[in-house]
């Protein structure tokens, strides 16, 4: 515990204190049987590395991929690094500029149930689970 100097002068400890190493081995063990192995958390992040290239290739040279990408993030734990072992999935949500129509989305020839004029801002997540 932390105690201002000045406050341990007026209110001296009446007794020594504990000794907490045992404590904090068993929380650094514990947050280290959580915690993804070192080759899962590098194979994540091939993964992610690979799918924001290609994300990334899409958004600046569409060819005749008719979605428009605005951006791509990363959310959850992968990014703010609480993974737990035996959930290794990384999210990324991609901000589409327009909302995809039918035809862009399942490569159909036919008019689909989504208009055609631009929308809102669409988010997808896409989770990568490693085994």
């Amino acid at each position: 515990m932390l105690f201002c100097c000045k406050c341990e002068m007026a209110f001296p400890r009446v007794k020594p204190p504990p000794d907490e190493t045992a404590f904090s081995e068993c929380l650094l063990k514990r947050n280290q049987d959580l915690s993804p192995t070192p080759a899962e958390q590098s194979s994540i992040l091939s993964l992610v590395t690979k799918i924001n290239n290609v994300i990334d290739d899409l958004i600046s040279a569409p060819g005749s991929f008719e979605v428009q990408t605005e951006e791509v993030r990363q959310v959850g734990s992968y990014k703010k690094g609480t993974m737990t072992t035996g959930h290794n999935v990384a999210d990324l949500v991609v901000i589409l500029k327009i909302l995809p129509t039918y035809p862009a989305s399942w490569n159909s020839p036919e008019p689909g149930p989504f208009p055609e004029t631009p929308a809102s801002i669409v988010f997808i997540s896409v989770s990568l689970d490693v085994h």
